[in-house]
């Protein structure tokens, strides 16, 4: 049984970083920052309906807003050390309030039959006291990724993994008015170390023709 103070982590963050390999061109690059806000509802051995939400940056600048809802298999897995989730379906949603793209709204999506894992709860980060300050940077999402590299689960009490690695989703554009978009690939970070109010925090590069 996990530690008392362990029932904080009512919600999961997500560390994105969203890469493109290809033959496209690299149009733009933001950062996402944002919460959970919704775990979704349990059938069988899979979760629907989970959702992250939270404000888009370039430059430091607010520029919109995104929304992910999201789809997966074996929640029993989450923080397990060592265990794994299949995202079987996933959109995200980004409407431009600001900058070069405002007014336009993008949504990508996945679909995914292979039964393949995509999240690997193979990575730890120091457990956060509830009581202590927000501000305190070892208690958040960590943006670095070598640290995150350091922290693996072995060792740590209940087999408790609280960072999860996502890899390698392949996002299609299935509306928007961004024509000029074509793919993304997503991976990332989903952390349940924070107390409280998890936070998201990632890159979002968008790609297009050459």
């Amino acid at each position: 049984m996990k530690k008392i103070y362990y029932a904080a982590l009512i919600l999961g963050s997500l560390l994105f970083m969203i890469p493109f390999a290809g033959a496209k061109q690299q149009l733009a690059e933001f950062q996402l920052k944002g919460v959970e806000i919704a775990k979704g509802f349990d059938i069988g051995d899979t979760r629907y309906g989970t959702r992250f939400t939270g404000k888009v940056f370039e430059e430091g600048k607010d520029v919109g807003y995104w929304l992910i809802v999201l789809n997966f298999r074996d929640f029993d897995n989450i923080e397990v050390c060592e265990g794994t989730n299949d995202i079987v379906k996933l959109r995200i949603t980004v409407v431009f309030t600001r900058g070069y793209y405002a007014g336009n709204k993008l949504v990508l999506y996945m679909k995914d039959r292979k039964q393949i894992p995509d999240v690997f709860w193979n990575y730890m980060a120091p457990i956060c006291d509830p009581f202590q300050l927000t501000d305190d940077l070892d208690c958040i999402c960590p943006e670095n990724l070598d640290l995150i590299e350091d922290w693996n689960c072995n060792g740590l009490p209940d087999d408790y993994g609280p960072i999860a690695e996502i890899r390698n989703l392949s996002l299609k554009k299935i509306w928007g008015t961004l024509s000029c978009v074509k793919k993304a690939s997503l991976s990332g970070w989903l952390c349940h170390n924070y107390p409280f109010i998890p936070r998201v925090a990632g890159i979002l590069v968008l790609s297009g023709d050459t």
